[in-house]
């Protein structure tokens, strides 16, 4: 009988399909050789390449990081397969010469969008954090449309210049070129943000702390959290209490999971994120918060649910310095954060059982943002990158809001 061979029936890899990527020719070296007067030309590109060297001739401030030289390298490769010397080879071609006309007519219009997307971004990292939290919203919603209008007009004239979205290197290990680095995605993204922030009515967003030392599916015990309420970009009130103070205040009965009823008789907000699923343990403790009498009454809704994990604390502790709280006779620091606080709550829990014992939390807060505000580039810039980092790794989390 005749071999045949075994068909792959496997139900998941059966219908695996190759993603859509930007093509790319894949040549030995001695075909190279033999074809190295024929190029395969994506004209898009060059318009790109050719734009990038008159913009940084010009000393915008967008191309000053290195943007340019990674851009233009990763272009040049992608188009031409080879080292940037086959670049004067191929633009000398009479095939390439002849398209100029109709590439340069978006010239203009290309130079302007990326010029625009830098000084937008440069307002944004120079005075975005004092506009949030000074009442400037509005003028921080203008920078956020102009920047979005600017990478829309890239969309529309079907620029793709992933690349130069691309992370810094200190996070590209960390597989996000893809996530960072689509512009539509990008341009998507902003567009839900500024819908979100962009309304008359005021946005309500749970901050939940999770104590990653006390186990939980995502991530973490929640032992705090911070009701922060948003009004067209600006900050107006931020809110830190005890994650026991909703529970406290409600007569909502839910029979927790089989695995909880060993430790507890009523399921609350404290326990609420069993679920390793985080949008679905987000739901399960805003349903727990808001059908507390402390917001039921009201009939509050909140309009996302972020969990951070203590390692942020300390990265942004890291950056802005050790905190003295002599009230408190304390010293925070990213190095005893977390102990310290924890011995201070419960010490605060001993004494008055009524009160919030989390009021060292609403301490701090006010100060980290101060500094945050005030802190000079290079420090604001560590901020993005570790909480970029932090959140591909999961220790800030979001739940979709309701946009």
């Amino acid at each position: 009988m005749s071999h045949k061979p075994v068909k792959n029936i496997d139900s998941t890899l059966h219908d695996i399909r190759q993603p859509a990527v930007r093509l790319k020719v894949e040549r030995s070296e001695s075909v190279s050789r033999r074809t190295s007067k024929k190029h395969t030309i994506n004209y898009k590109k060059l318009l790109v390449v050719a734009v990038i060297l008159v913009v940084s001739s010009g000393g915008y401030g967008l191309y000053a990081s290195g943007v340019v030289p990674n851009l233009v390298n990763a272009l040049t490769s992608d188009m031409f397969h080879g080292s940037i010397g086959d670049v004067e080879a191929v633009i000398s071609s009479p095939k390439i010469l002849r398209q100029f006309p109709s590439l340069f007519g978006n010239i203009r219009e290309v130079i302007g969008a990326l010029h625009e997307i830098g000084t937008g971004v440069g307002e944004l990292n120079s005075r975005g954090l004092a506009l949030v939290f000074s009442g400037g919203g509005e003028e921080f919603l203008g920078i956020l449309k102009r920047i979005h209008s600017n990478i829309g007009t890239l969309v529309n004239l079907d620029i793709d210049i992933p690349d130069a979205l691309s992370p810094p290197s200190s996070i590209s290990s960390i597989g996000s070129t893809d996530a960072l680095g689509d512009i539509n995605n990008l341009y998507m993204g902003l567009g839900a943000v500024i819908n979100f922030l962009d309304t008359p009515n005021e946005r309500r967003i749970i901050f939940l702390f999770q104590n990653h030392s006390e186990i939980r599916p995502t991530g973490g015990f929640i032992g705090s959290y911070a009701e922060v309420i948003v009004n067209r970009g600006s900050v107006e009130d931020i809110k830190v209490d005890d994650i026991y103070t909703p529970d406290r205040h409600s007569t909502y009965k839910v029979v927790p999971p089989e695995q909880l009823q060993s430790i507890t008789t009523g399921w609350g907000a404290r326990d609420a994120n069993w679920f390793f699923d985080y949008p679905t343990s987000a739901e399960k403790v805003l349903e727990f918060i808001e059908a507390s009498d402390l917001y039921a009454h009201d009939g509050v809704k909140f309009d996302g649910a972020i969990a951070i994990n203590s390692k942020v604390v300390a990265d942004i502790l890291n950056i802005v310095g050790p905190i003295e709280l002599p009230e408190y006779g304390v010293t925070l620091n990213a190095d005893n954060f977390m102990f310290t606080v924890r011995d201070q709550i419960e010490e605060a829990r001993d004494e008055n059982p009524k009160e919030n014992p989390k009021q060292i939390l609403g301490a701090v807060a006010p100060i980290i943002i101060e500094r945050l505000r005030d802190a000079d580039s290079e420090k604001k810039r560590q901020l993005i990158l570790d909480v970029l980092s932090r959140a591909m790794n999961k220790d800030i989390q979001d739940r979709k809001s309701v946009v």
